[in-house]
């Protein structure tokens, strides 16, 4: 666990620096060494929506939508994938599950309202 922890840390240095490949580089490695690291594909999901890698986001935060089903922010962020490249349709339903999931999340009724 301290090598995952290690590699987050260092790819969060990357991430302060906004230098948004290198930290996902990081975090994927960290993905590799502990697939089921939640925490870790979290990161890496960030990292490469940051660095504009939207398909390879989208890969990501759909395992983490099959992980934690319950949890709205990984709808959210893979419907926000599609939204960051204007594909509206295909946004819409991810953020519609996650406001299914929490009603009151304002950035995805924002998001929401503007993609429609």
């Amino acid at each position: 666990m301290a090598d995952i922890d290690g590699l987050l840390e260092k790819a969060e240095g990357f991430a302060g620096q906004q230098r948004w490949n290198e930290a996902a580089i990081t975090a994927r490695q960290a993905v590799e060494a502990a697939p089921e690291n939640r925490r870790a594909k979290d990161k890496l999901g960030w990292y490469l929506s940051r660095a504009e890698e939207y398909a390879d986001a989208i890969e990501v935060y759909a395992l983490l939508v099959q992980d934690a089903p319950d949890n709205p922010k990984y709808p959210y962020m893979l419907g926000y994938q599609y939204y960051a490249q204007q594909n509206y349709e295909s946004a819409i339903p991810w953020f519609r599950k996650s406001l299914e999931l929490k009603p009151d999340y304002l950035v995805v009724l924002y998001r929401c309202g503007y993609a429609q």
